[in-house]
């Protein structure tokens, strides 16, 4: 597997720079950027100073989105990130979270979302695109960067499976979501392609401590992929029927885990989040990762990329303490 490192760009560019260089220096495989400009550093302008800072490691956006700015502007950016990091460039896309949801933008359907990405691909590949009769074209633009699609329902991961050079998921029914992406690409008579999953990840010694914290984030998968995950695993569901999503009620993107954990506290019970945790997540004692990344790898996932679980802090530690976790089950290739 291929080990990756979610880097939220909370500090400046300097500092952004320095913490991938880090992660390259130990060994791994990939730095991903949310895009989230209301609450990070503008994606593509981190990517773009991250390019030409680093050799080895493979860096894009995790992920991107076909509502914030045209499709002509995103393949532009991407060709340039492209160009600056040969081979190690991956565009990440998906429907939209917090960078969407206010103002009229709304996250992308799925028929928009499968026609975007085909008009990325066209255009990074210098191909032309019609809009309303006019022919747009990525002027000297050849060599279209591998595109990781984003879901989380059965239809878009099919989809993903469909079209997808790679595919995203997050913790939780891997094996499920896995199946979905196979089916999606034998309906489509190809490949599936590898799917990739993104974590939260740390060490520690008492998991119930810490539960609690998690409460946003069993909020957040239940507002993606609906109740069914818990309720299979005969937990209460969080409430989210008062909730919103997208921007305004953003709740995987705090400065202040602690206190969004206690604004939601009501809505999700300790049994799901203690749940969560062990099930849906790589937080645990260095024998609970190690146990969670052999399960990853008997069912064929390709890689995983691991968020830190709390605030604004640079993700050294996470640099620190999973990096020799990961190392016995790393491909390198």
């Amino acid at each position: 597997m291929r080990f990756g490192i979610r880097m939220p760009a909370t500090h400046s560019l300097q500092e952004m720079v320095g913490v991938v260089q880090r992660a390259e220096a130990a060994g791994f495989d990939a730095a991903w950027f949310p895009d989230s400009h209301l609450n990070y550093r503008e994606v593509w302008t981190v990517l773009g100073a991250v390019a030409v800072s680093t050799d080895k490691i493979q860096i894009g956006p995790t992920v991107t989105n076909l509502v914030g700015r045209h499709v002509t502007i995103t393949a532009s950016a991407a060709r340039a990130v492209a160009e600056a990091a040969p081979g190690r460039f991956i565009l990440g896309i998906g429907a939209g979270d917090s960078a969407v949801g206010f103002d009229g933008m709304r996250h992308s359907r799925l028929a928009d979302m499968e026609q975007g990405i085909g008009r990325l691909r066209a255009l990074m590949a210098g191909g032309g695109v019609d809009f309303a009769g006019f022919e747009a074209r990525l002027r000297g633009a050849e060599n279209p960067a591998p595109i990781y699609v984003a879901g989380s329902g059965p239809k878009t991961l099919a989809m993903a499976g469909r079209i997808g050079d790679g595919v995203i998921v997050m913790g939780g029914n891997i094996a499920d979501k896995i199946a979905h992406v196979r089916r999606g690409a034998a309906a489509a008579g190809r490949e599936a392609p590898a799917v990739h999953i993104y974590t939260t990840a740390a060490v520690v010694d008492d998991v119930e401590r810490i539960a609690r914290q998690f409460k946003p984030y069993c909020m957040r998968i239940a507002e993606l992929e609906g109740p069914g995950v818990f309720e299979a695993a005969g937990v209460p569901a969080p409430i989210v029927s008062d909730h919103v999503m997208g921007a305004q009620g953003d709740l995987g993107h705090s400065a202040d885990v602690a206190a969004t954990a206690a604004e939601v506290d009501h809505l999700v019970s300790d049994e799901t989040a203690l749940w969560f945790v062990r099930n849906c997540t790589m937080v645990g004692t260095g024998a609970d990762i190690t146990a969670h990344l052999a399960r990853f790898r008997d069912l064929g996932v390709a890689g995983v990329t691991m968020t830190q679980t709390a605030g604004n802090r640079l993700p050294d530690r996470l640099i620190e303490t999973l990096g020799p976790l990961t190392r016995q089950f790393a491909t390198g290739d």
